[in-house]
């Protein structure tokens, strides 16, 4: 688990929350346009907090913002459906390599 900062203190407001709750995951700093671009937001307003669940290859599969249910009511229940899905997806199967013109005379 990791957290970003998107706050306009930066790490000011960092170096506080990090003193006051002693969290036991690494915690970042972004500016707008990094956020925006890691999380493909676009040029609309975002709401805070935002969840991200990232699969081991680095793609976004799950993403909650602000009001959505999942950080609202029962966040824990929520959450760990959301992974629980997460962790049973199969990765895509490779695909198969073309057949060369060799191949297809035998």
């Amino acid at each position: 688990m990791v957290a970003a900062t998107i706050d306009k203190g930066g790490l000011a407001s960092l170096r506080q929350f990090v003193t006051q709750f002693n969290p036991r995951f690494d915690i970042g700093a972004m500016d707008d346009n990094t956020i925006n671009d890691f999380a493909q937001w676009g040029p609309r307003r975002t709401f805070v907090p935002q969840l991200f669940l990232i699969d081991k290859t680095g793609v976004i599969r799950n993403q909650a913002m602000g009001t959505d249910p999942m950080l609202e009511e029962d966040q824990l229940t929520h959450l760990r459906a959301a992974v629980n899905e997460l962790m049973h997806l199969t990765p895509a199967a490779p695909k198969a390599p073309a057949a060369t013109s060799a191949a297809k005379k035998k």
